[in-house]
């Protein structure tokens, strides 16, 4: 026993060390060995060498195996040979696993009845070249399962069937698992008789599925600004390759290098915005190379930035999504069952949740009527987006303007809860990038007035089932300890402000009384009056005194305030932000005032290392505002918006498509309908 350990050992080591010539000497003098297990999960040397990639070795294990020698060693010859680990995985399914196709080749010719075999969860190798997104696995071995229908003249789906679905899920379902979204648009070719509406374990359909992955679509993507604006540069296809290729599934799989969507993203007759700002079929000579040259010269960026490579790669994954996202919209009839059984929500109403609009856009482009759509609780999908504050497919839903609309946002569940109510419920998905507690009710103040423009007035007053509260009664319950976090969030900010306001004033303030160069003894003028050096010190110091006197002033009236709930929606946000800008002001002030002194002091004796001392003086207060600056800018950035916002929808003149849509509904029918 403890040779054969050593044994397991030796060729364990030979394999770790990659010592190829070294292992073929050995098992061609030891070649029993070849059927044992080599590790603890009874992997054996055809299993290793399948890990290690090195064809070489694998075709004369292969060989020896299959050979003469244990023919002529035991009778039977193979099958004694364990082919399977602990796993249930032959060597062919670890070689599907890699996406090694030669690797595949070899295997195939020796031994064809690897392709049929399945491991403990029930996968056959072409199953699992799906599981890791292995496109050319599946390709070769979906060639070489044709060809075993043919000679046995076997039904082609039913022979596929047995290696398209395992005990838990579809290849279909694995492929979007993991994010091999190419591979998924393989397998959704009609040759592949995958079912798209099969349920895996979990109950969820191929679409559910994906409709349940926001990061995969550019809508759920979270971009930064500069990501966001090269990603609008990068171009949406490869023309360095072949465009003679058709675009279609059915015809020719995708590859990498294939244009995998033409893409109409100019902007249609409802306003969709274009996503591509560079043409993506070009028609003529001139646009086909003018794109090309496009194409090269972000290729020769991209060699030399690994991060634009990465976002042009998303980007193209993202194509890819929503071709897929069209195709598997088409076999989706989830939504005409009005009522789900409420484990999973449907294609439709998961996208509305995780606010992908590619998702949405394309089933109403197949199904408009699909938006009536309602789960379990008798919610549509309005009731759905307001609850997850998903703003931007909301303002797409009413660009639309259906004309069914002003019915489905004025819906009542069967809770008694309407939009406004969903509205008011304090939202687990409160927009993150709003640090701080009330920022973040400032996001549902907004988010509460912004729905309330779509509702009539009766729903205002209407009292719901569960709590028997009206949306702002509600709102006010469901934000009361959001509320209380927010004021005690504005005093821990204000107080720290007003230490370091309090702080730059007396520093300011002192600096009047010590002049810089000194003052004349008898007249007491200051002896450096004439130097411009020291008018900026004074113009500086008198400006970095005010503005901190100021920014003092306003964090007190904040400190001072009722804090009211209607507070945090713009008052309190517009005193915060006056009052920063005037600290950062001041701050700035006091830094100039600080060079212009430093410059008086040692210009004379250290003229050229003036410039790198003031650098190096000012780092400190700079570095401060370098880490205020995104407190600053959110809280400006949300709070000057809302109030633009509401400066032009008081202009009577500006009257969106889907408001006019909404009146004239409400003026036709009445209420009776709510």
């Amino acid at each position: 026993m403890s040779s054969t350990y050593k044994t397991r050992s030796f060729c364990y080591y030979l394999f770790l060390k990659r010592k190829w010539g070294r292992m073929r000497e050995f098992y061609s003098d030891n070649f029993l060995n070849i059927c044992l297990p080599h590790t603890v999960f009874k992997d054996t040397a055809v299993h290793v060498a399948v890990y290690s990639g090195n064809k070489e070795l694998v075709e004369t294990l292969l060989e020896m195996v299959y050979g003469d020698n244990l023919r002529d060693y035991f009778f039977g010859g193979p099958a004694i040979f364990q082919k399977q680990n602990a796993f249930g995985n032959t060597p062919l399914h670890e070689a599907a696993s890699i996406g090694n196709v030669d690797m595949v080749k070899i295997i195939m010719e020796k031994d064809r009845e690897q392709l049929n075999t399945k491991n403990k969860r029930g996968e056959t190798p072409f199953f699992t070249a799906a599981v890791y997104g292995n496109t050319n696995v599946i390709k070769h071995l979906a060639a070489e399962i044709k060809n075993d229908a043919m000679e046995h003249a076997d039904d082609h789906e039913r022979l596929y069937s047995n290696h398209t679905s395992s005990h838990d899920s579809t290849m279909l379902h694995e492929a979007i698992r993991g994010y091999y979204f190419e591979t998924a648009l393989e397998l959704v070719n009609p040759e592949y008789h995958i079912k798209r509406d099969c349920e895996d374990v979990n109950r969820m359909t191929c679409f559910q599925l994906l409709a349940n992955i926001p990061s995969a679509f550019e809508s759920g993507y979270s971009f930064g600004i500069l990501e966001k604006l090269i990603y609008l540069c990068l171009p949406e296809d490869d023309y360095s390759k072949n465009k003679d290729e058709t675009n279609s599934v059915s015809q020719v799989p995708p590859t990498p290098n294939t244009d995998l969507e033409r893409g109409d993203h100019s902007k249609d007759k409802d306003g969709n915005k274009n996503v591509s700002h560079f043409p993506s079929s070009p028609n003529t000579a001139f646009q086909k190379i003018t794109a090309k040259m496009y194409v090269i010269l972000w290729s020769i960026i991209a060699k030399g930035f690994p991060s634009i490579k990465d976002l042009w790669d998303t980007k193209k994954k993202h194509s890819i999504v929503v071709e897929l996202s069209k195709i598997l919209a088409g076999g989706d009839k989830s939504w005409q069952d009005n009522i789900t059984d409420g484990q999973n929500d449907t294609p439709l109403l998961a996208a509305a949740r995780n606010g992908i609009i590619e998702i949405i856009e394309a089933i109403f482009n197949l199904f408009p009527q699909a938006i009536e759509h309602e789960n379990h609780k008798r919610e549509n999908i309005f009731h759905v987006v307001v609850e997850h504050r998903r703003r931007q497919l909301l303002e797409y839903l009413l660009r639309t303007c259906h004309v069914s609309y002003p019915r489905l946002l004025w819906k009542i569940n069967q809770d008694g809860d309407g939009i406004l109510h969903k509205a008011a419920y304090k939202s687990q998905y409160s927009s993150r990038e709003r640090p701080g507690e009330a920022l973040r009710l400032q996001s549902d103040i907004h988010w509460f007035e912004r729905v309330k423009k779509l509702v009539p007035p009766h729903h205002i007053n209407h009292l719901n089932h569960h709590d028997n509260l009206t949306p702002h009664a509600l709102f006010t319950k469901e934000h009361k300890e959001l509320v209380k976090n927010g004021q005690e969030w504005l005093i821990r900010t204000t107080n720290s402000c007003i230490i370091v306001a309090v702080l730059i004033a007396t520093v300011a303030f002192t600096s009047i009384y010590t002049v810089p160069g000194g003052s004349d003894p008898k007249t007491g003028k200051p002896l450096l009056l004439t130097k411009t050096p020291f008018t900026v010190f004074t113009a500086s110091d008198v400006a970095s005194l005010c503005f901190a006197f100021t920014s003092v002033v306003v964090f007190l009236s904040i400190s001072t305030s009722k804090m009211n709930e209607r507070d945090f929606r713009r008052a309190l946000p517009l005193k915060l932000v006056l009052g920063l800008s005037m600290l950062f002001w001041s701050v700035a002030a006091l830094m100039v005032g600080f060079a212009a002194t430093l410059d008086i002091t040692i210009n004379q004796r250290l003229h050229q290392a003036t410039a790198p001392i003031i650098t190096i003086a000012c780092f400190p207060v700079a570095f401060f505002l370098l880490l205020q600056l995104p407190l600053y800018f959110n809280i400006t950035w949300f709070t000057i918006k809302d109030l633009l916002q509401t400066l032009v929808d008081c202009i009577p003149q500006r009257k969106c498509k889907s408001s006019s849509c909404i009146m004239r509904y409400q003026v036709s029918f009445g209420h009776s309908l709510c």
